[in-house]
């Protein structure tokens, strides 16, 4: 049985990282902005100030031409997400050690802004993410210490700044992924109960196959999906017969006891993937999407023997119509009607058969 519960999932999931992506993209310009100013601000005192110059240009055009190339979309969507925002941060982690490298090295002011990819990692992603953010934090203050200028006399020795940097990076990372672990322990938690209260809230209590609203959702689903392929549309209708004697027999106990033998039967007969639904006290659908009309009779005559089947606790037998639309833009209220007027013919002509009608 087909379930939308996990399409609405994966929608909100991608709505979530088109939103980080594009609020990751704007960080990065105004990081590279405030780089910008601060060259300039420095242009008269500081080294290698045009080299700088052309370093944030290079990314800010970098920036452009990654967002076009791979939008946030097309992120949101992808399988290798992870990876695709791993090798975002080691770029920038890059850009900002090389920044920081021709300012000074590990007493420049711009050594300071490799925590915030880790500060960022640790808004939307899982722990492991964050300790990856934040070794690439720490091997670039490591590369600013080792390869940094030599000529540059500060108060503080580079090692010991270097092992001030690392110490803060160390338990700013741990901080943001005990966090993010706590996010995401309670967000996966909320996604759990979530899907389980929507497949509830879709199901039939007693069979637990889709119930008449959440069929005619799935049902409407399929129809617009066919109607985009230009593809046929097919739907069973399955009424049991003369139900209400076995109610009025054996008691309501017992008939529910049938609805479930009966949904079992069903579901057993037709294939994997059909959408199976209980519209009514007695009456089951099913919609077979796009199937060929000889195709849909073998499936409902598999469905019909294996009704009859049930014998307990008297022989059980169903009557079957079959509704196929041919027609562009149709809705379920049409393909239920024609399927709805073979079962009356099913029934008119005395009951367990299977009766089949096209849309005209």
């Amino acid at each position: 049985m087909r379930d939308a519960t996990g399409t609405e999932a994966l929608e909100r999931d991608r709505a979530m990282w088109r939103t980080y992506a594009c609020t990751g993209h704007l960080l990065n310009i105004l990081v590279l902005l405030i780089d910008t100013a601060y060259v300039a601000a420095t242009w008269t005192t500081g080294a290698h100030r045009p080299l700088l110059l052309a370093l944030n240009l290079g990314a800010l055009i970098g920036l452009a031409v990654a967002y076009t190339v791979v939008p946030e979309a097309t992120v949101a969507a992808s399988q290798r997400r992870d990876l695709i925002f791993g090798i975002w941060m080691f770029c920038g982690v890059s850009l900002v050690t090389a920044a920081a490298w021709l300012d000074g090295g590990i007493h420049s002011p711009l050594a300071w802004l490799l925590p915030i990819s880790v500060m960022f990692t640790a808004v939307a992603h899982r722990p492991r993410m964050v300790w990856i953010s934040g070794s690439f934090a720490m091997v670039g203050y490591v590369a600013l210490t080792v390869a940094g200028p030599t000529t540059v006399a500060p108060a503080v020795s580079g090692t010991a700044a270097m092992l001030t940097r690392l110490g803060y990076l160390g338990v700013l990372t741990l901080a943001a992924a005990s966090g993010a672990r706590s996010r995401w322990d309670h967000h996966d938690a909320q996604a759990e109960m979530h899907v389980e209260l929507s497949r509830l809230a879709d199901l039939d209590g007693l069979t637990g196959v889709l119930n008449h609203r959440a069929f005619h959702q799935q049902l409407a689903r399929e129809l617009a999906e066919c109607d985009r392929r230009s593809l046929q549309a097919t739907l069973l209708l399955i009424d049991l017969d003369h139900f209400k004697a076995i109610n009025d027999r054996y008691g309501h106990g017992v008939g529910d006891d049938v609805l479930r033998s009966v949904t079992v039967a069903i579901a057993g007969a037709v294939r994997e993937g059909d959408i199976i639904g209980r519209v009514g006290g007695e009456e089951f659908a099913v919609c077979l999407g796009a199937t060929s009309a000889g195709e849909a009779h073998r499936i409902a005559e598999r469905v019909r023997v294996a009704v009859a089947r049930i014998d307990e606790p008297e022989p059980i037998t169903a009557s079957i119509g079959i509704g196929t639309s041919d027609e562009p833009h149709a809705v379920a209220a049409d393909l239920f009607g024609r399927a709805d007027e073979a079962l009356y013919l099913a029934k008119h002509q005395g009951r367990n058969r299977t009766c089949w009608l096209r849309v005209a």
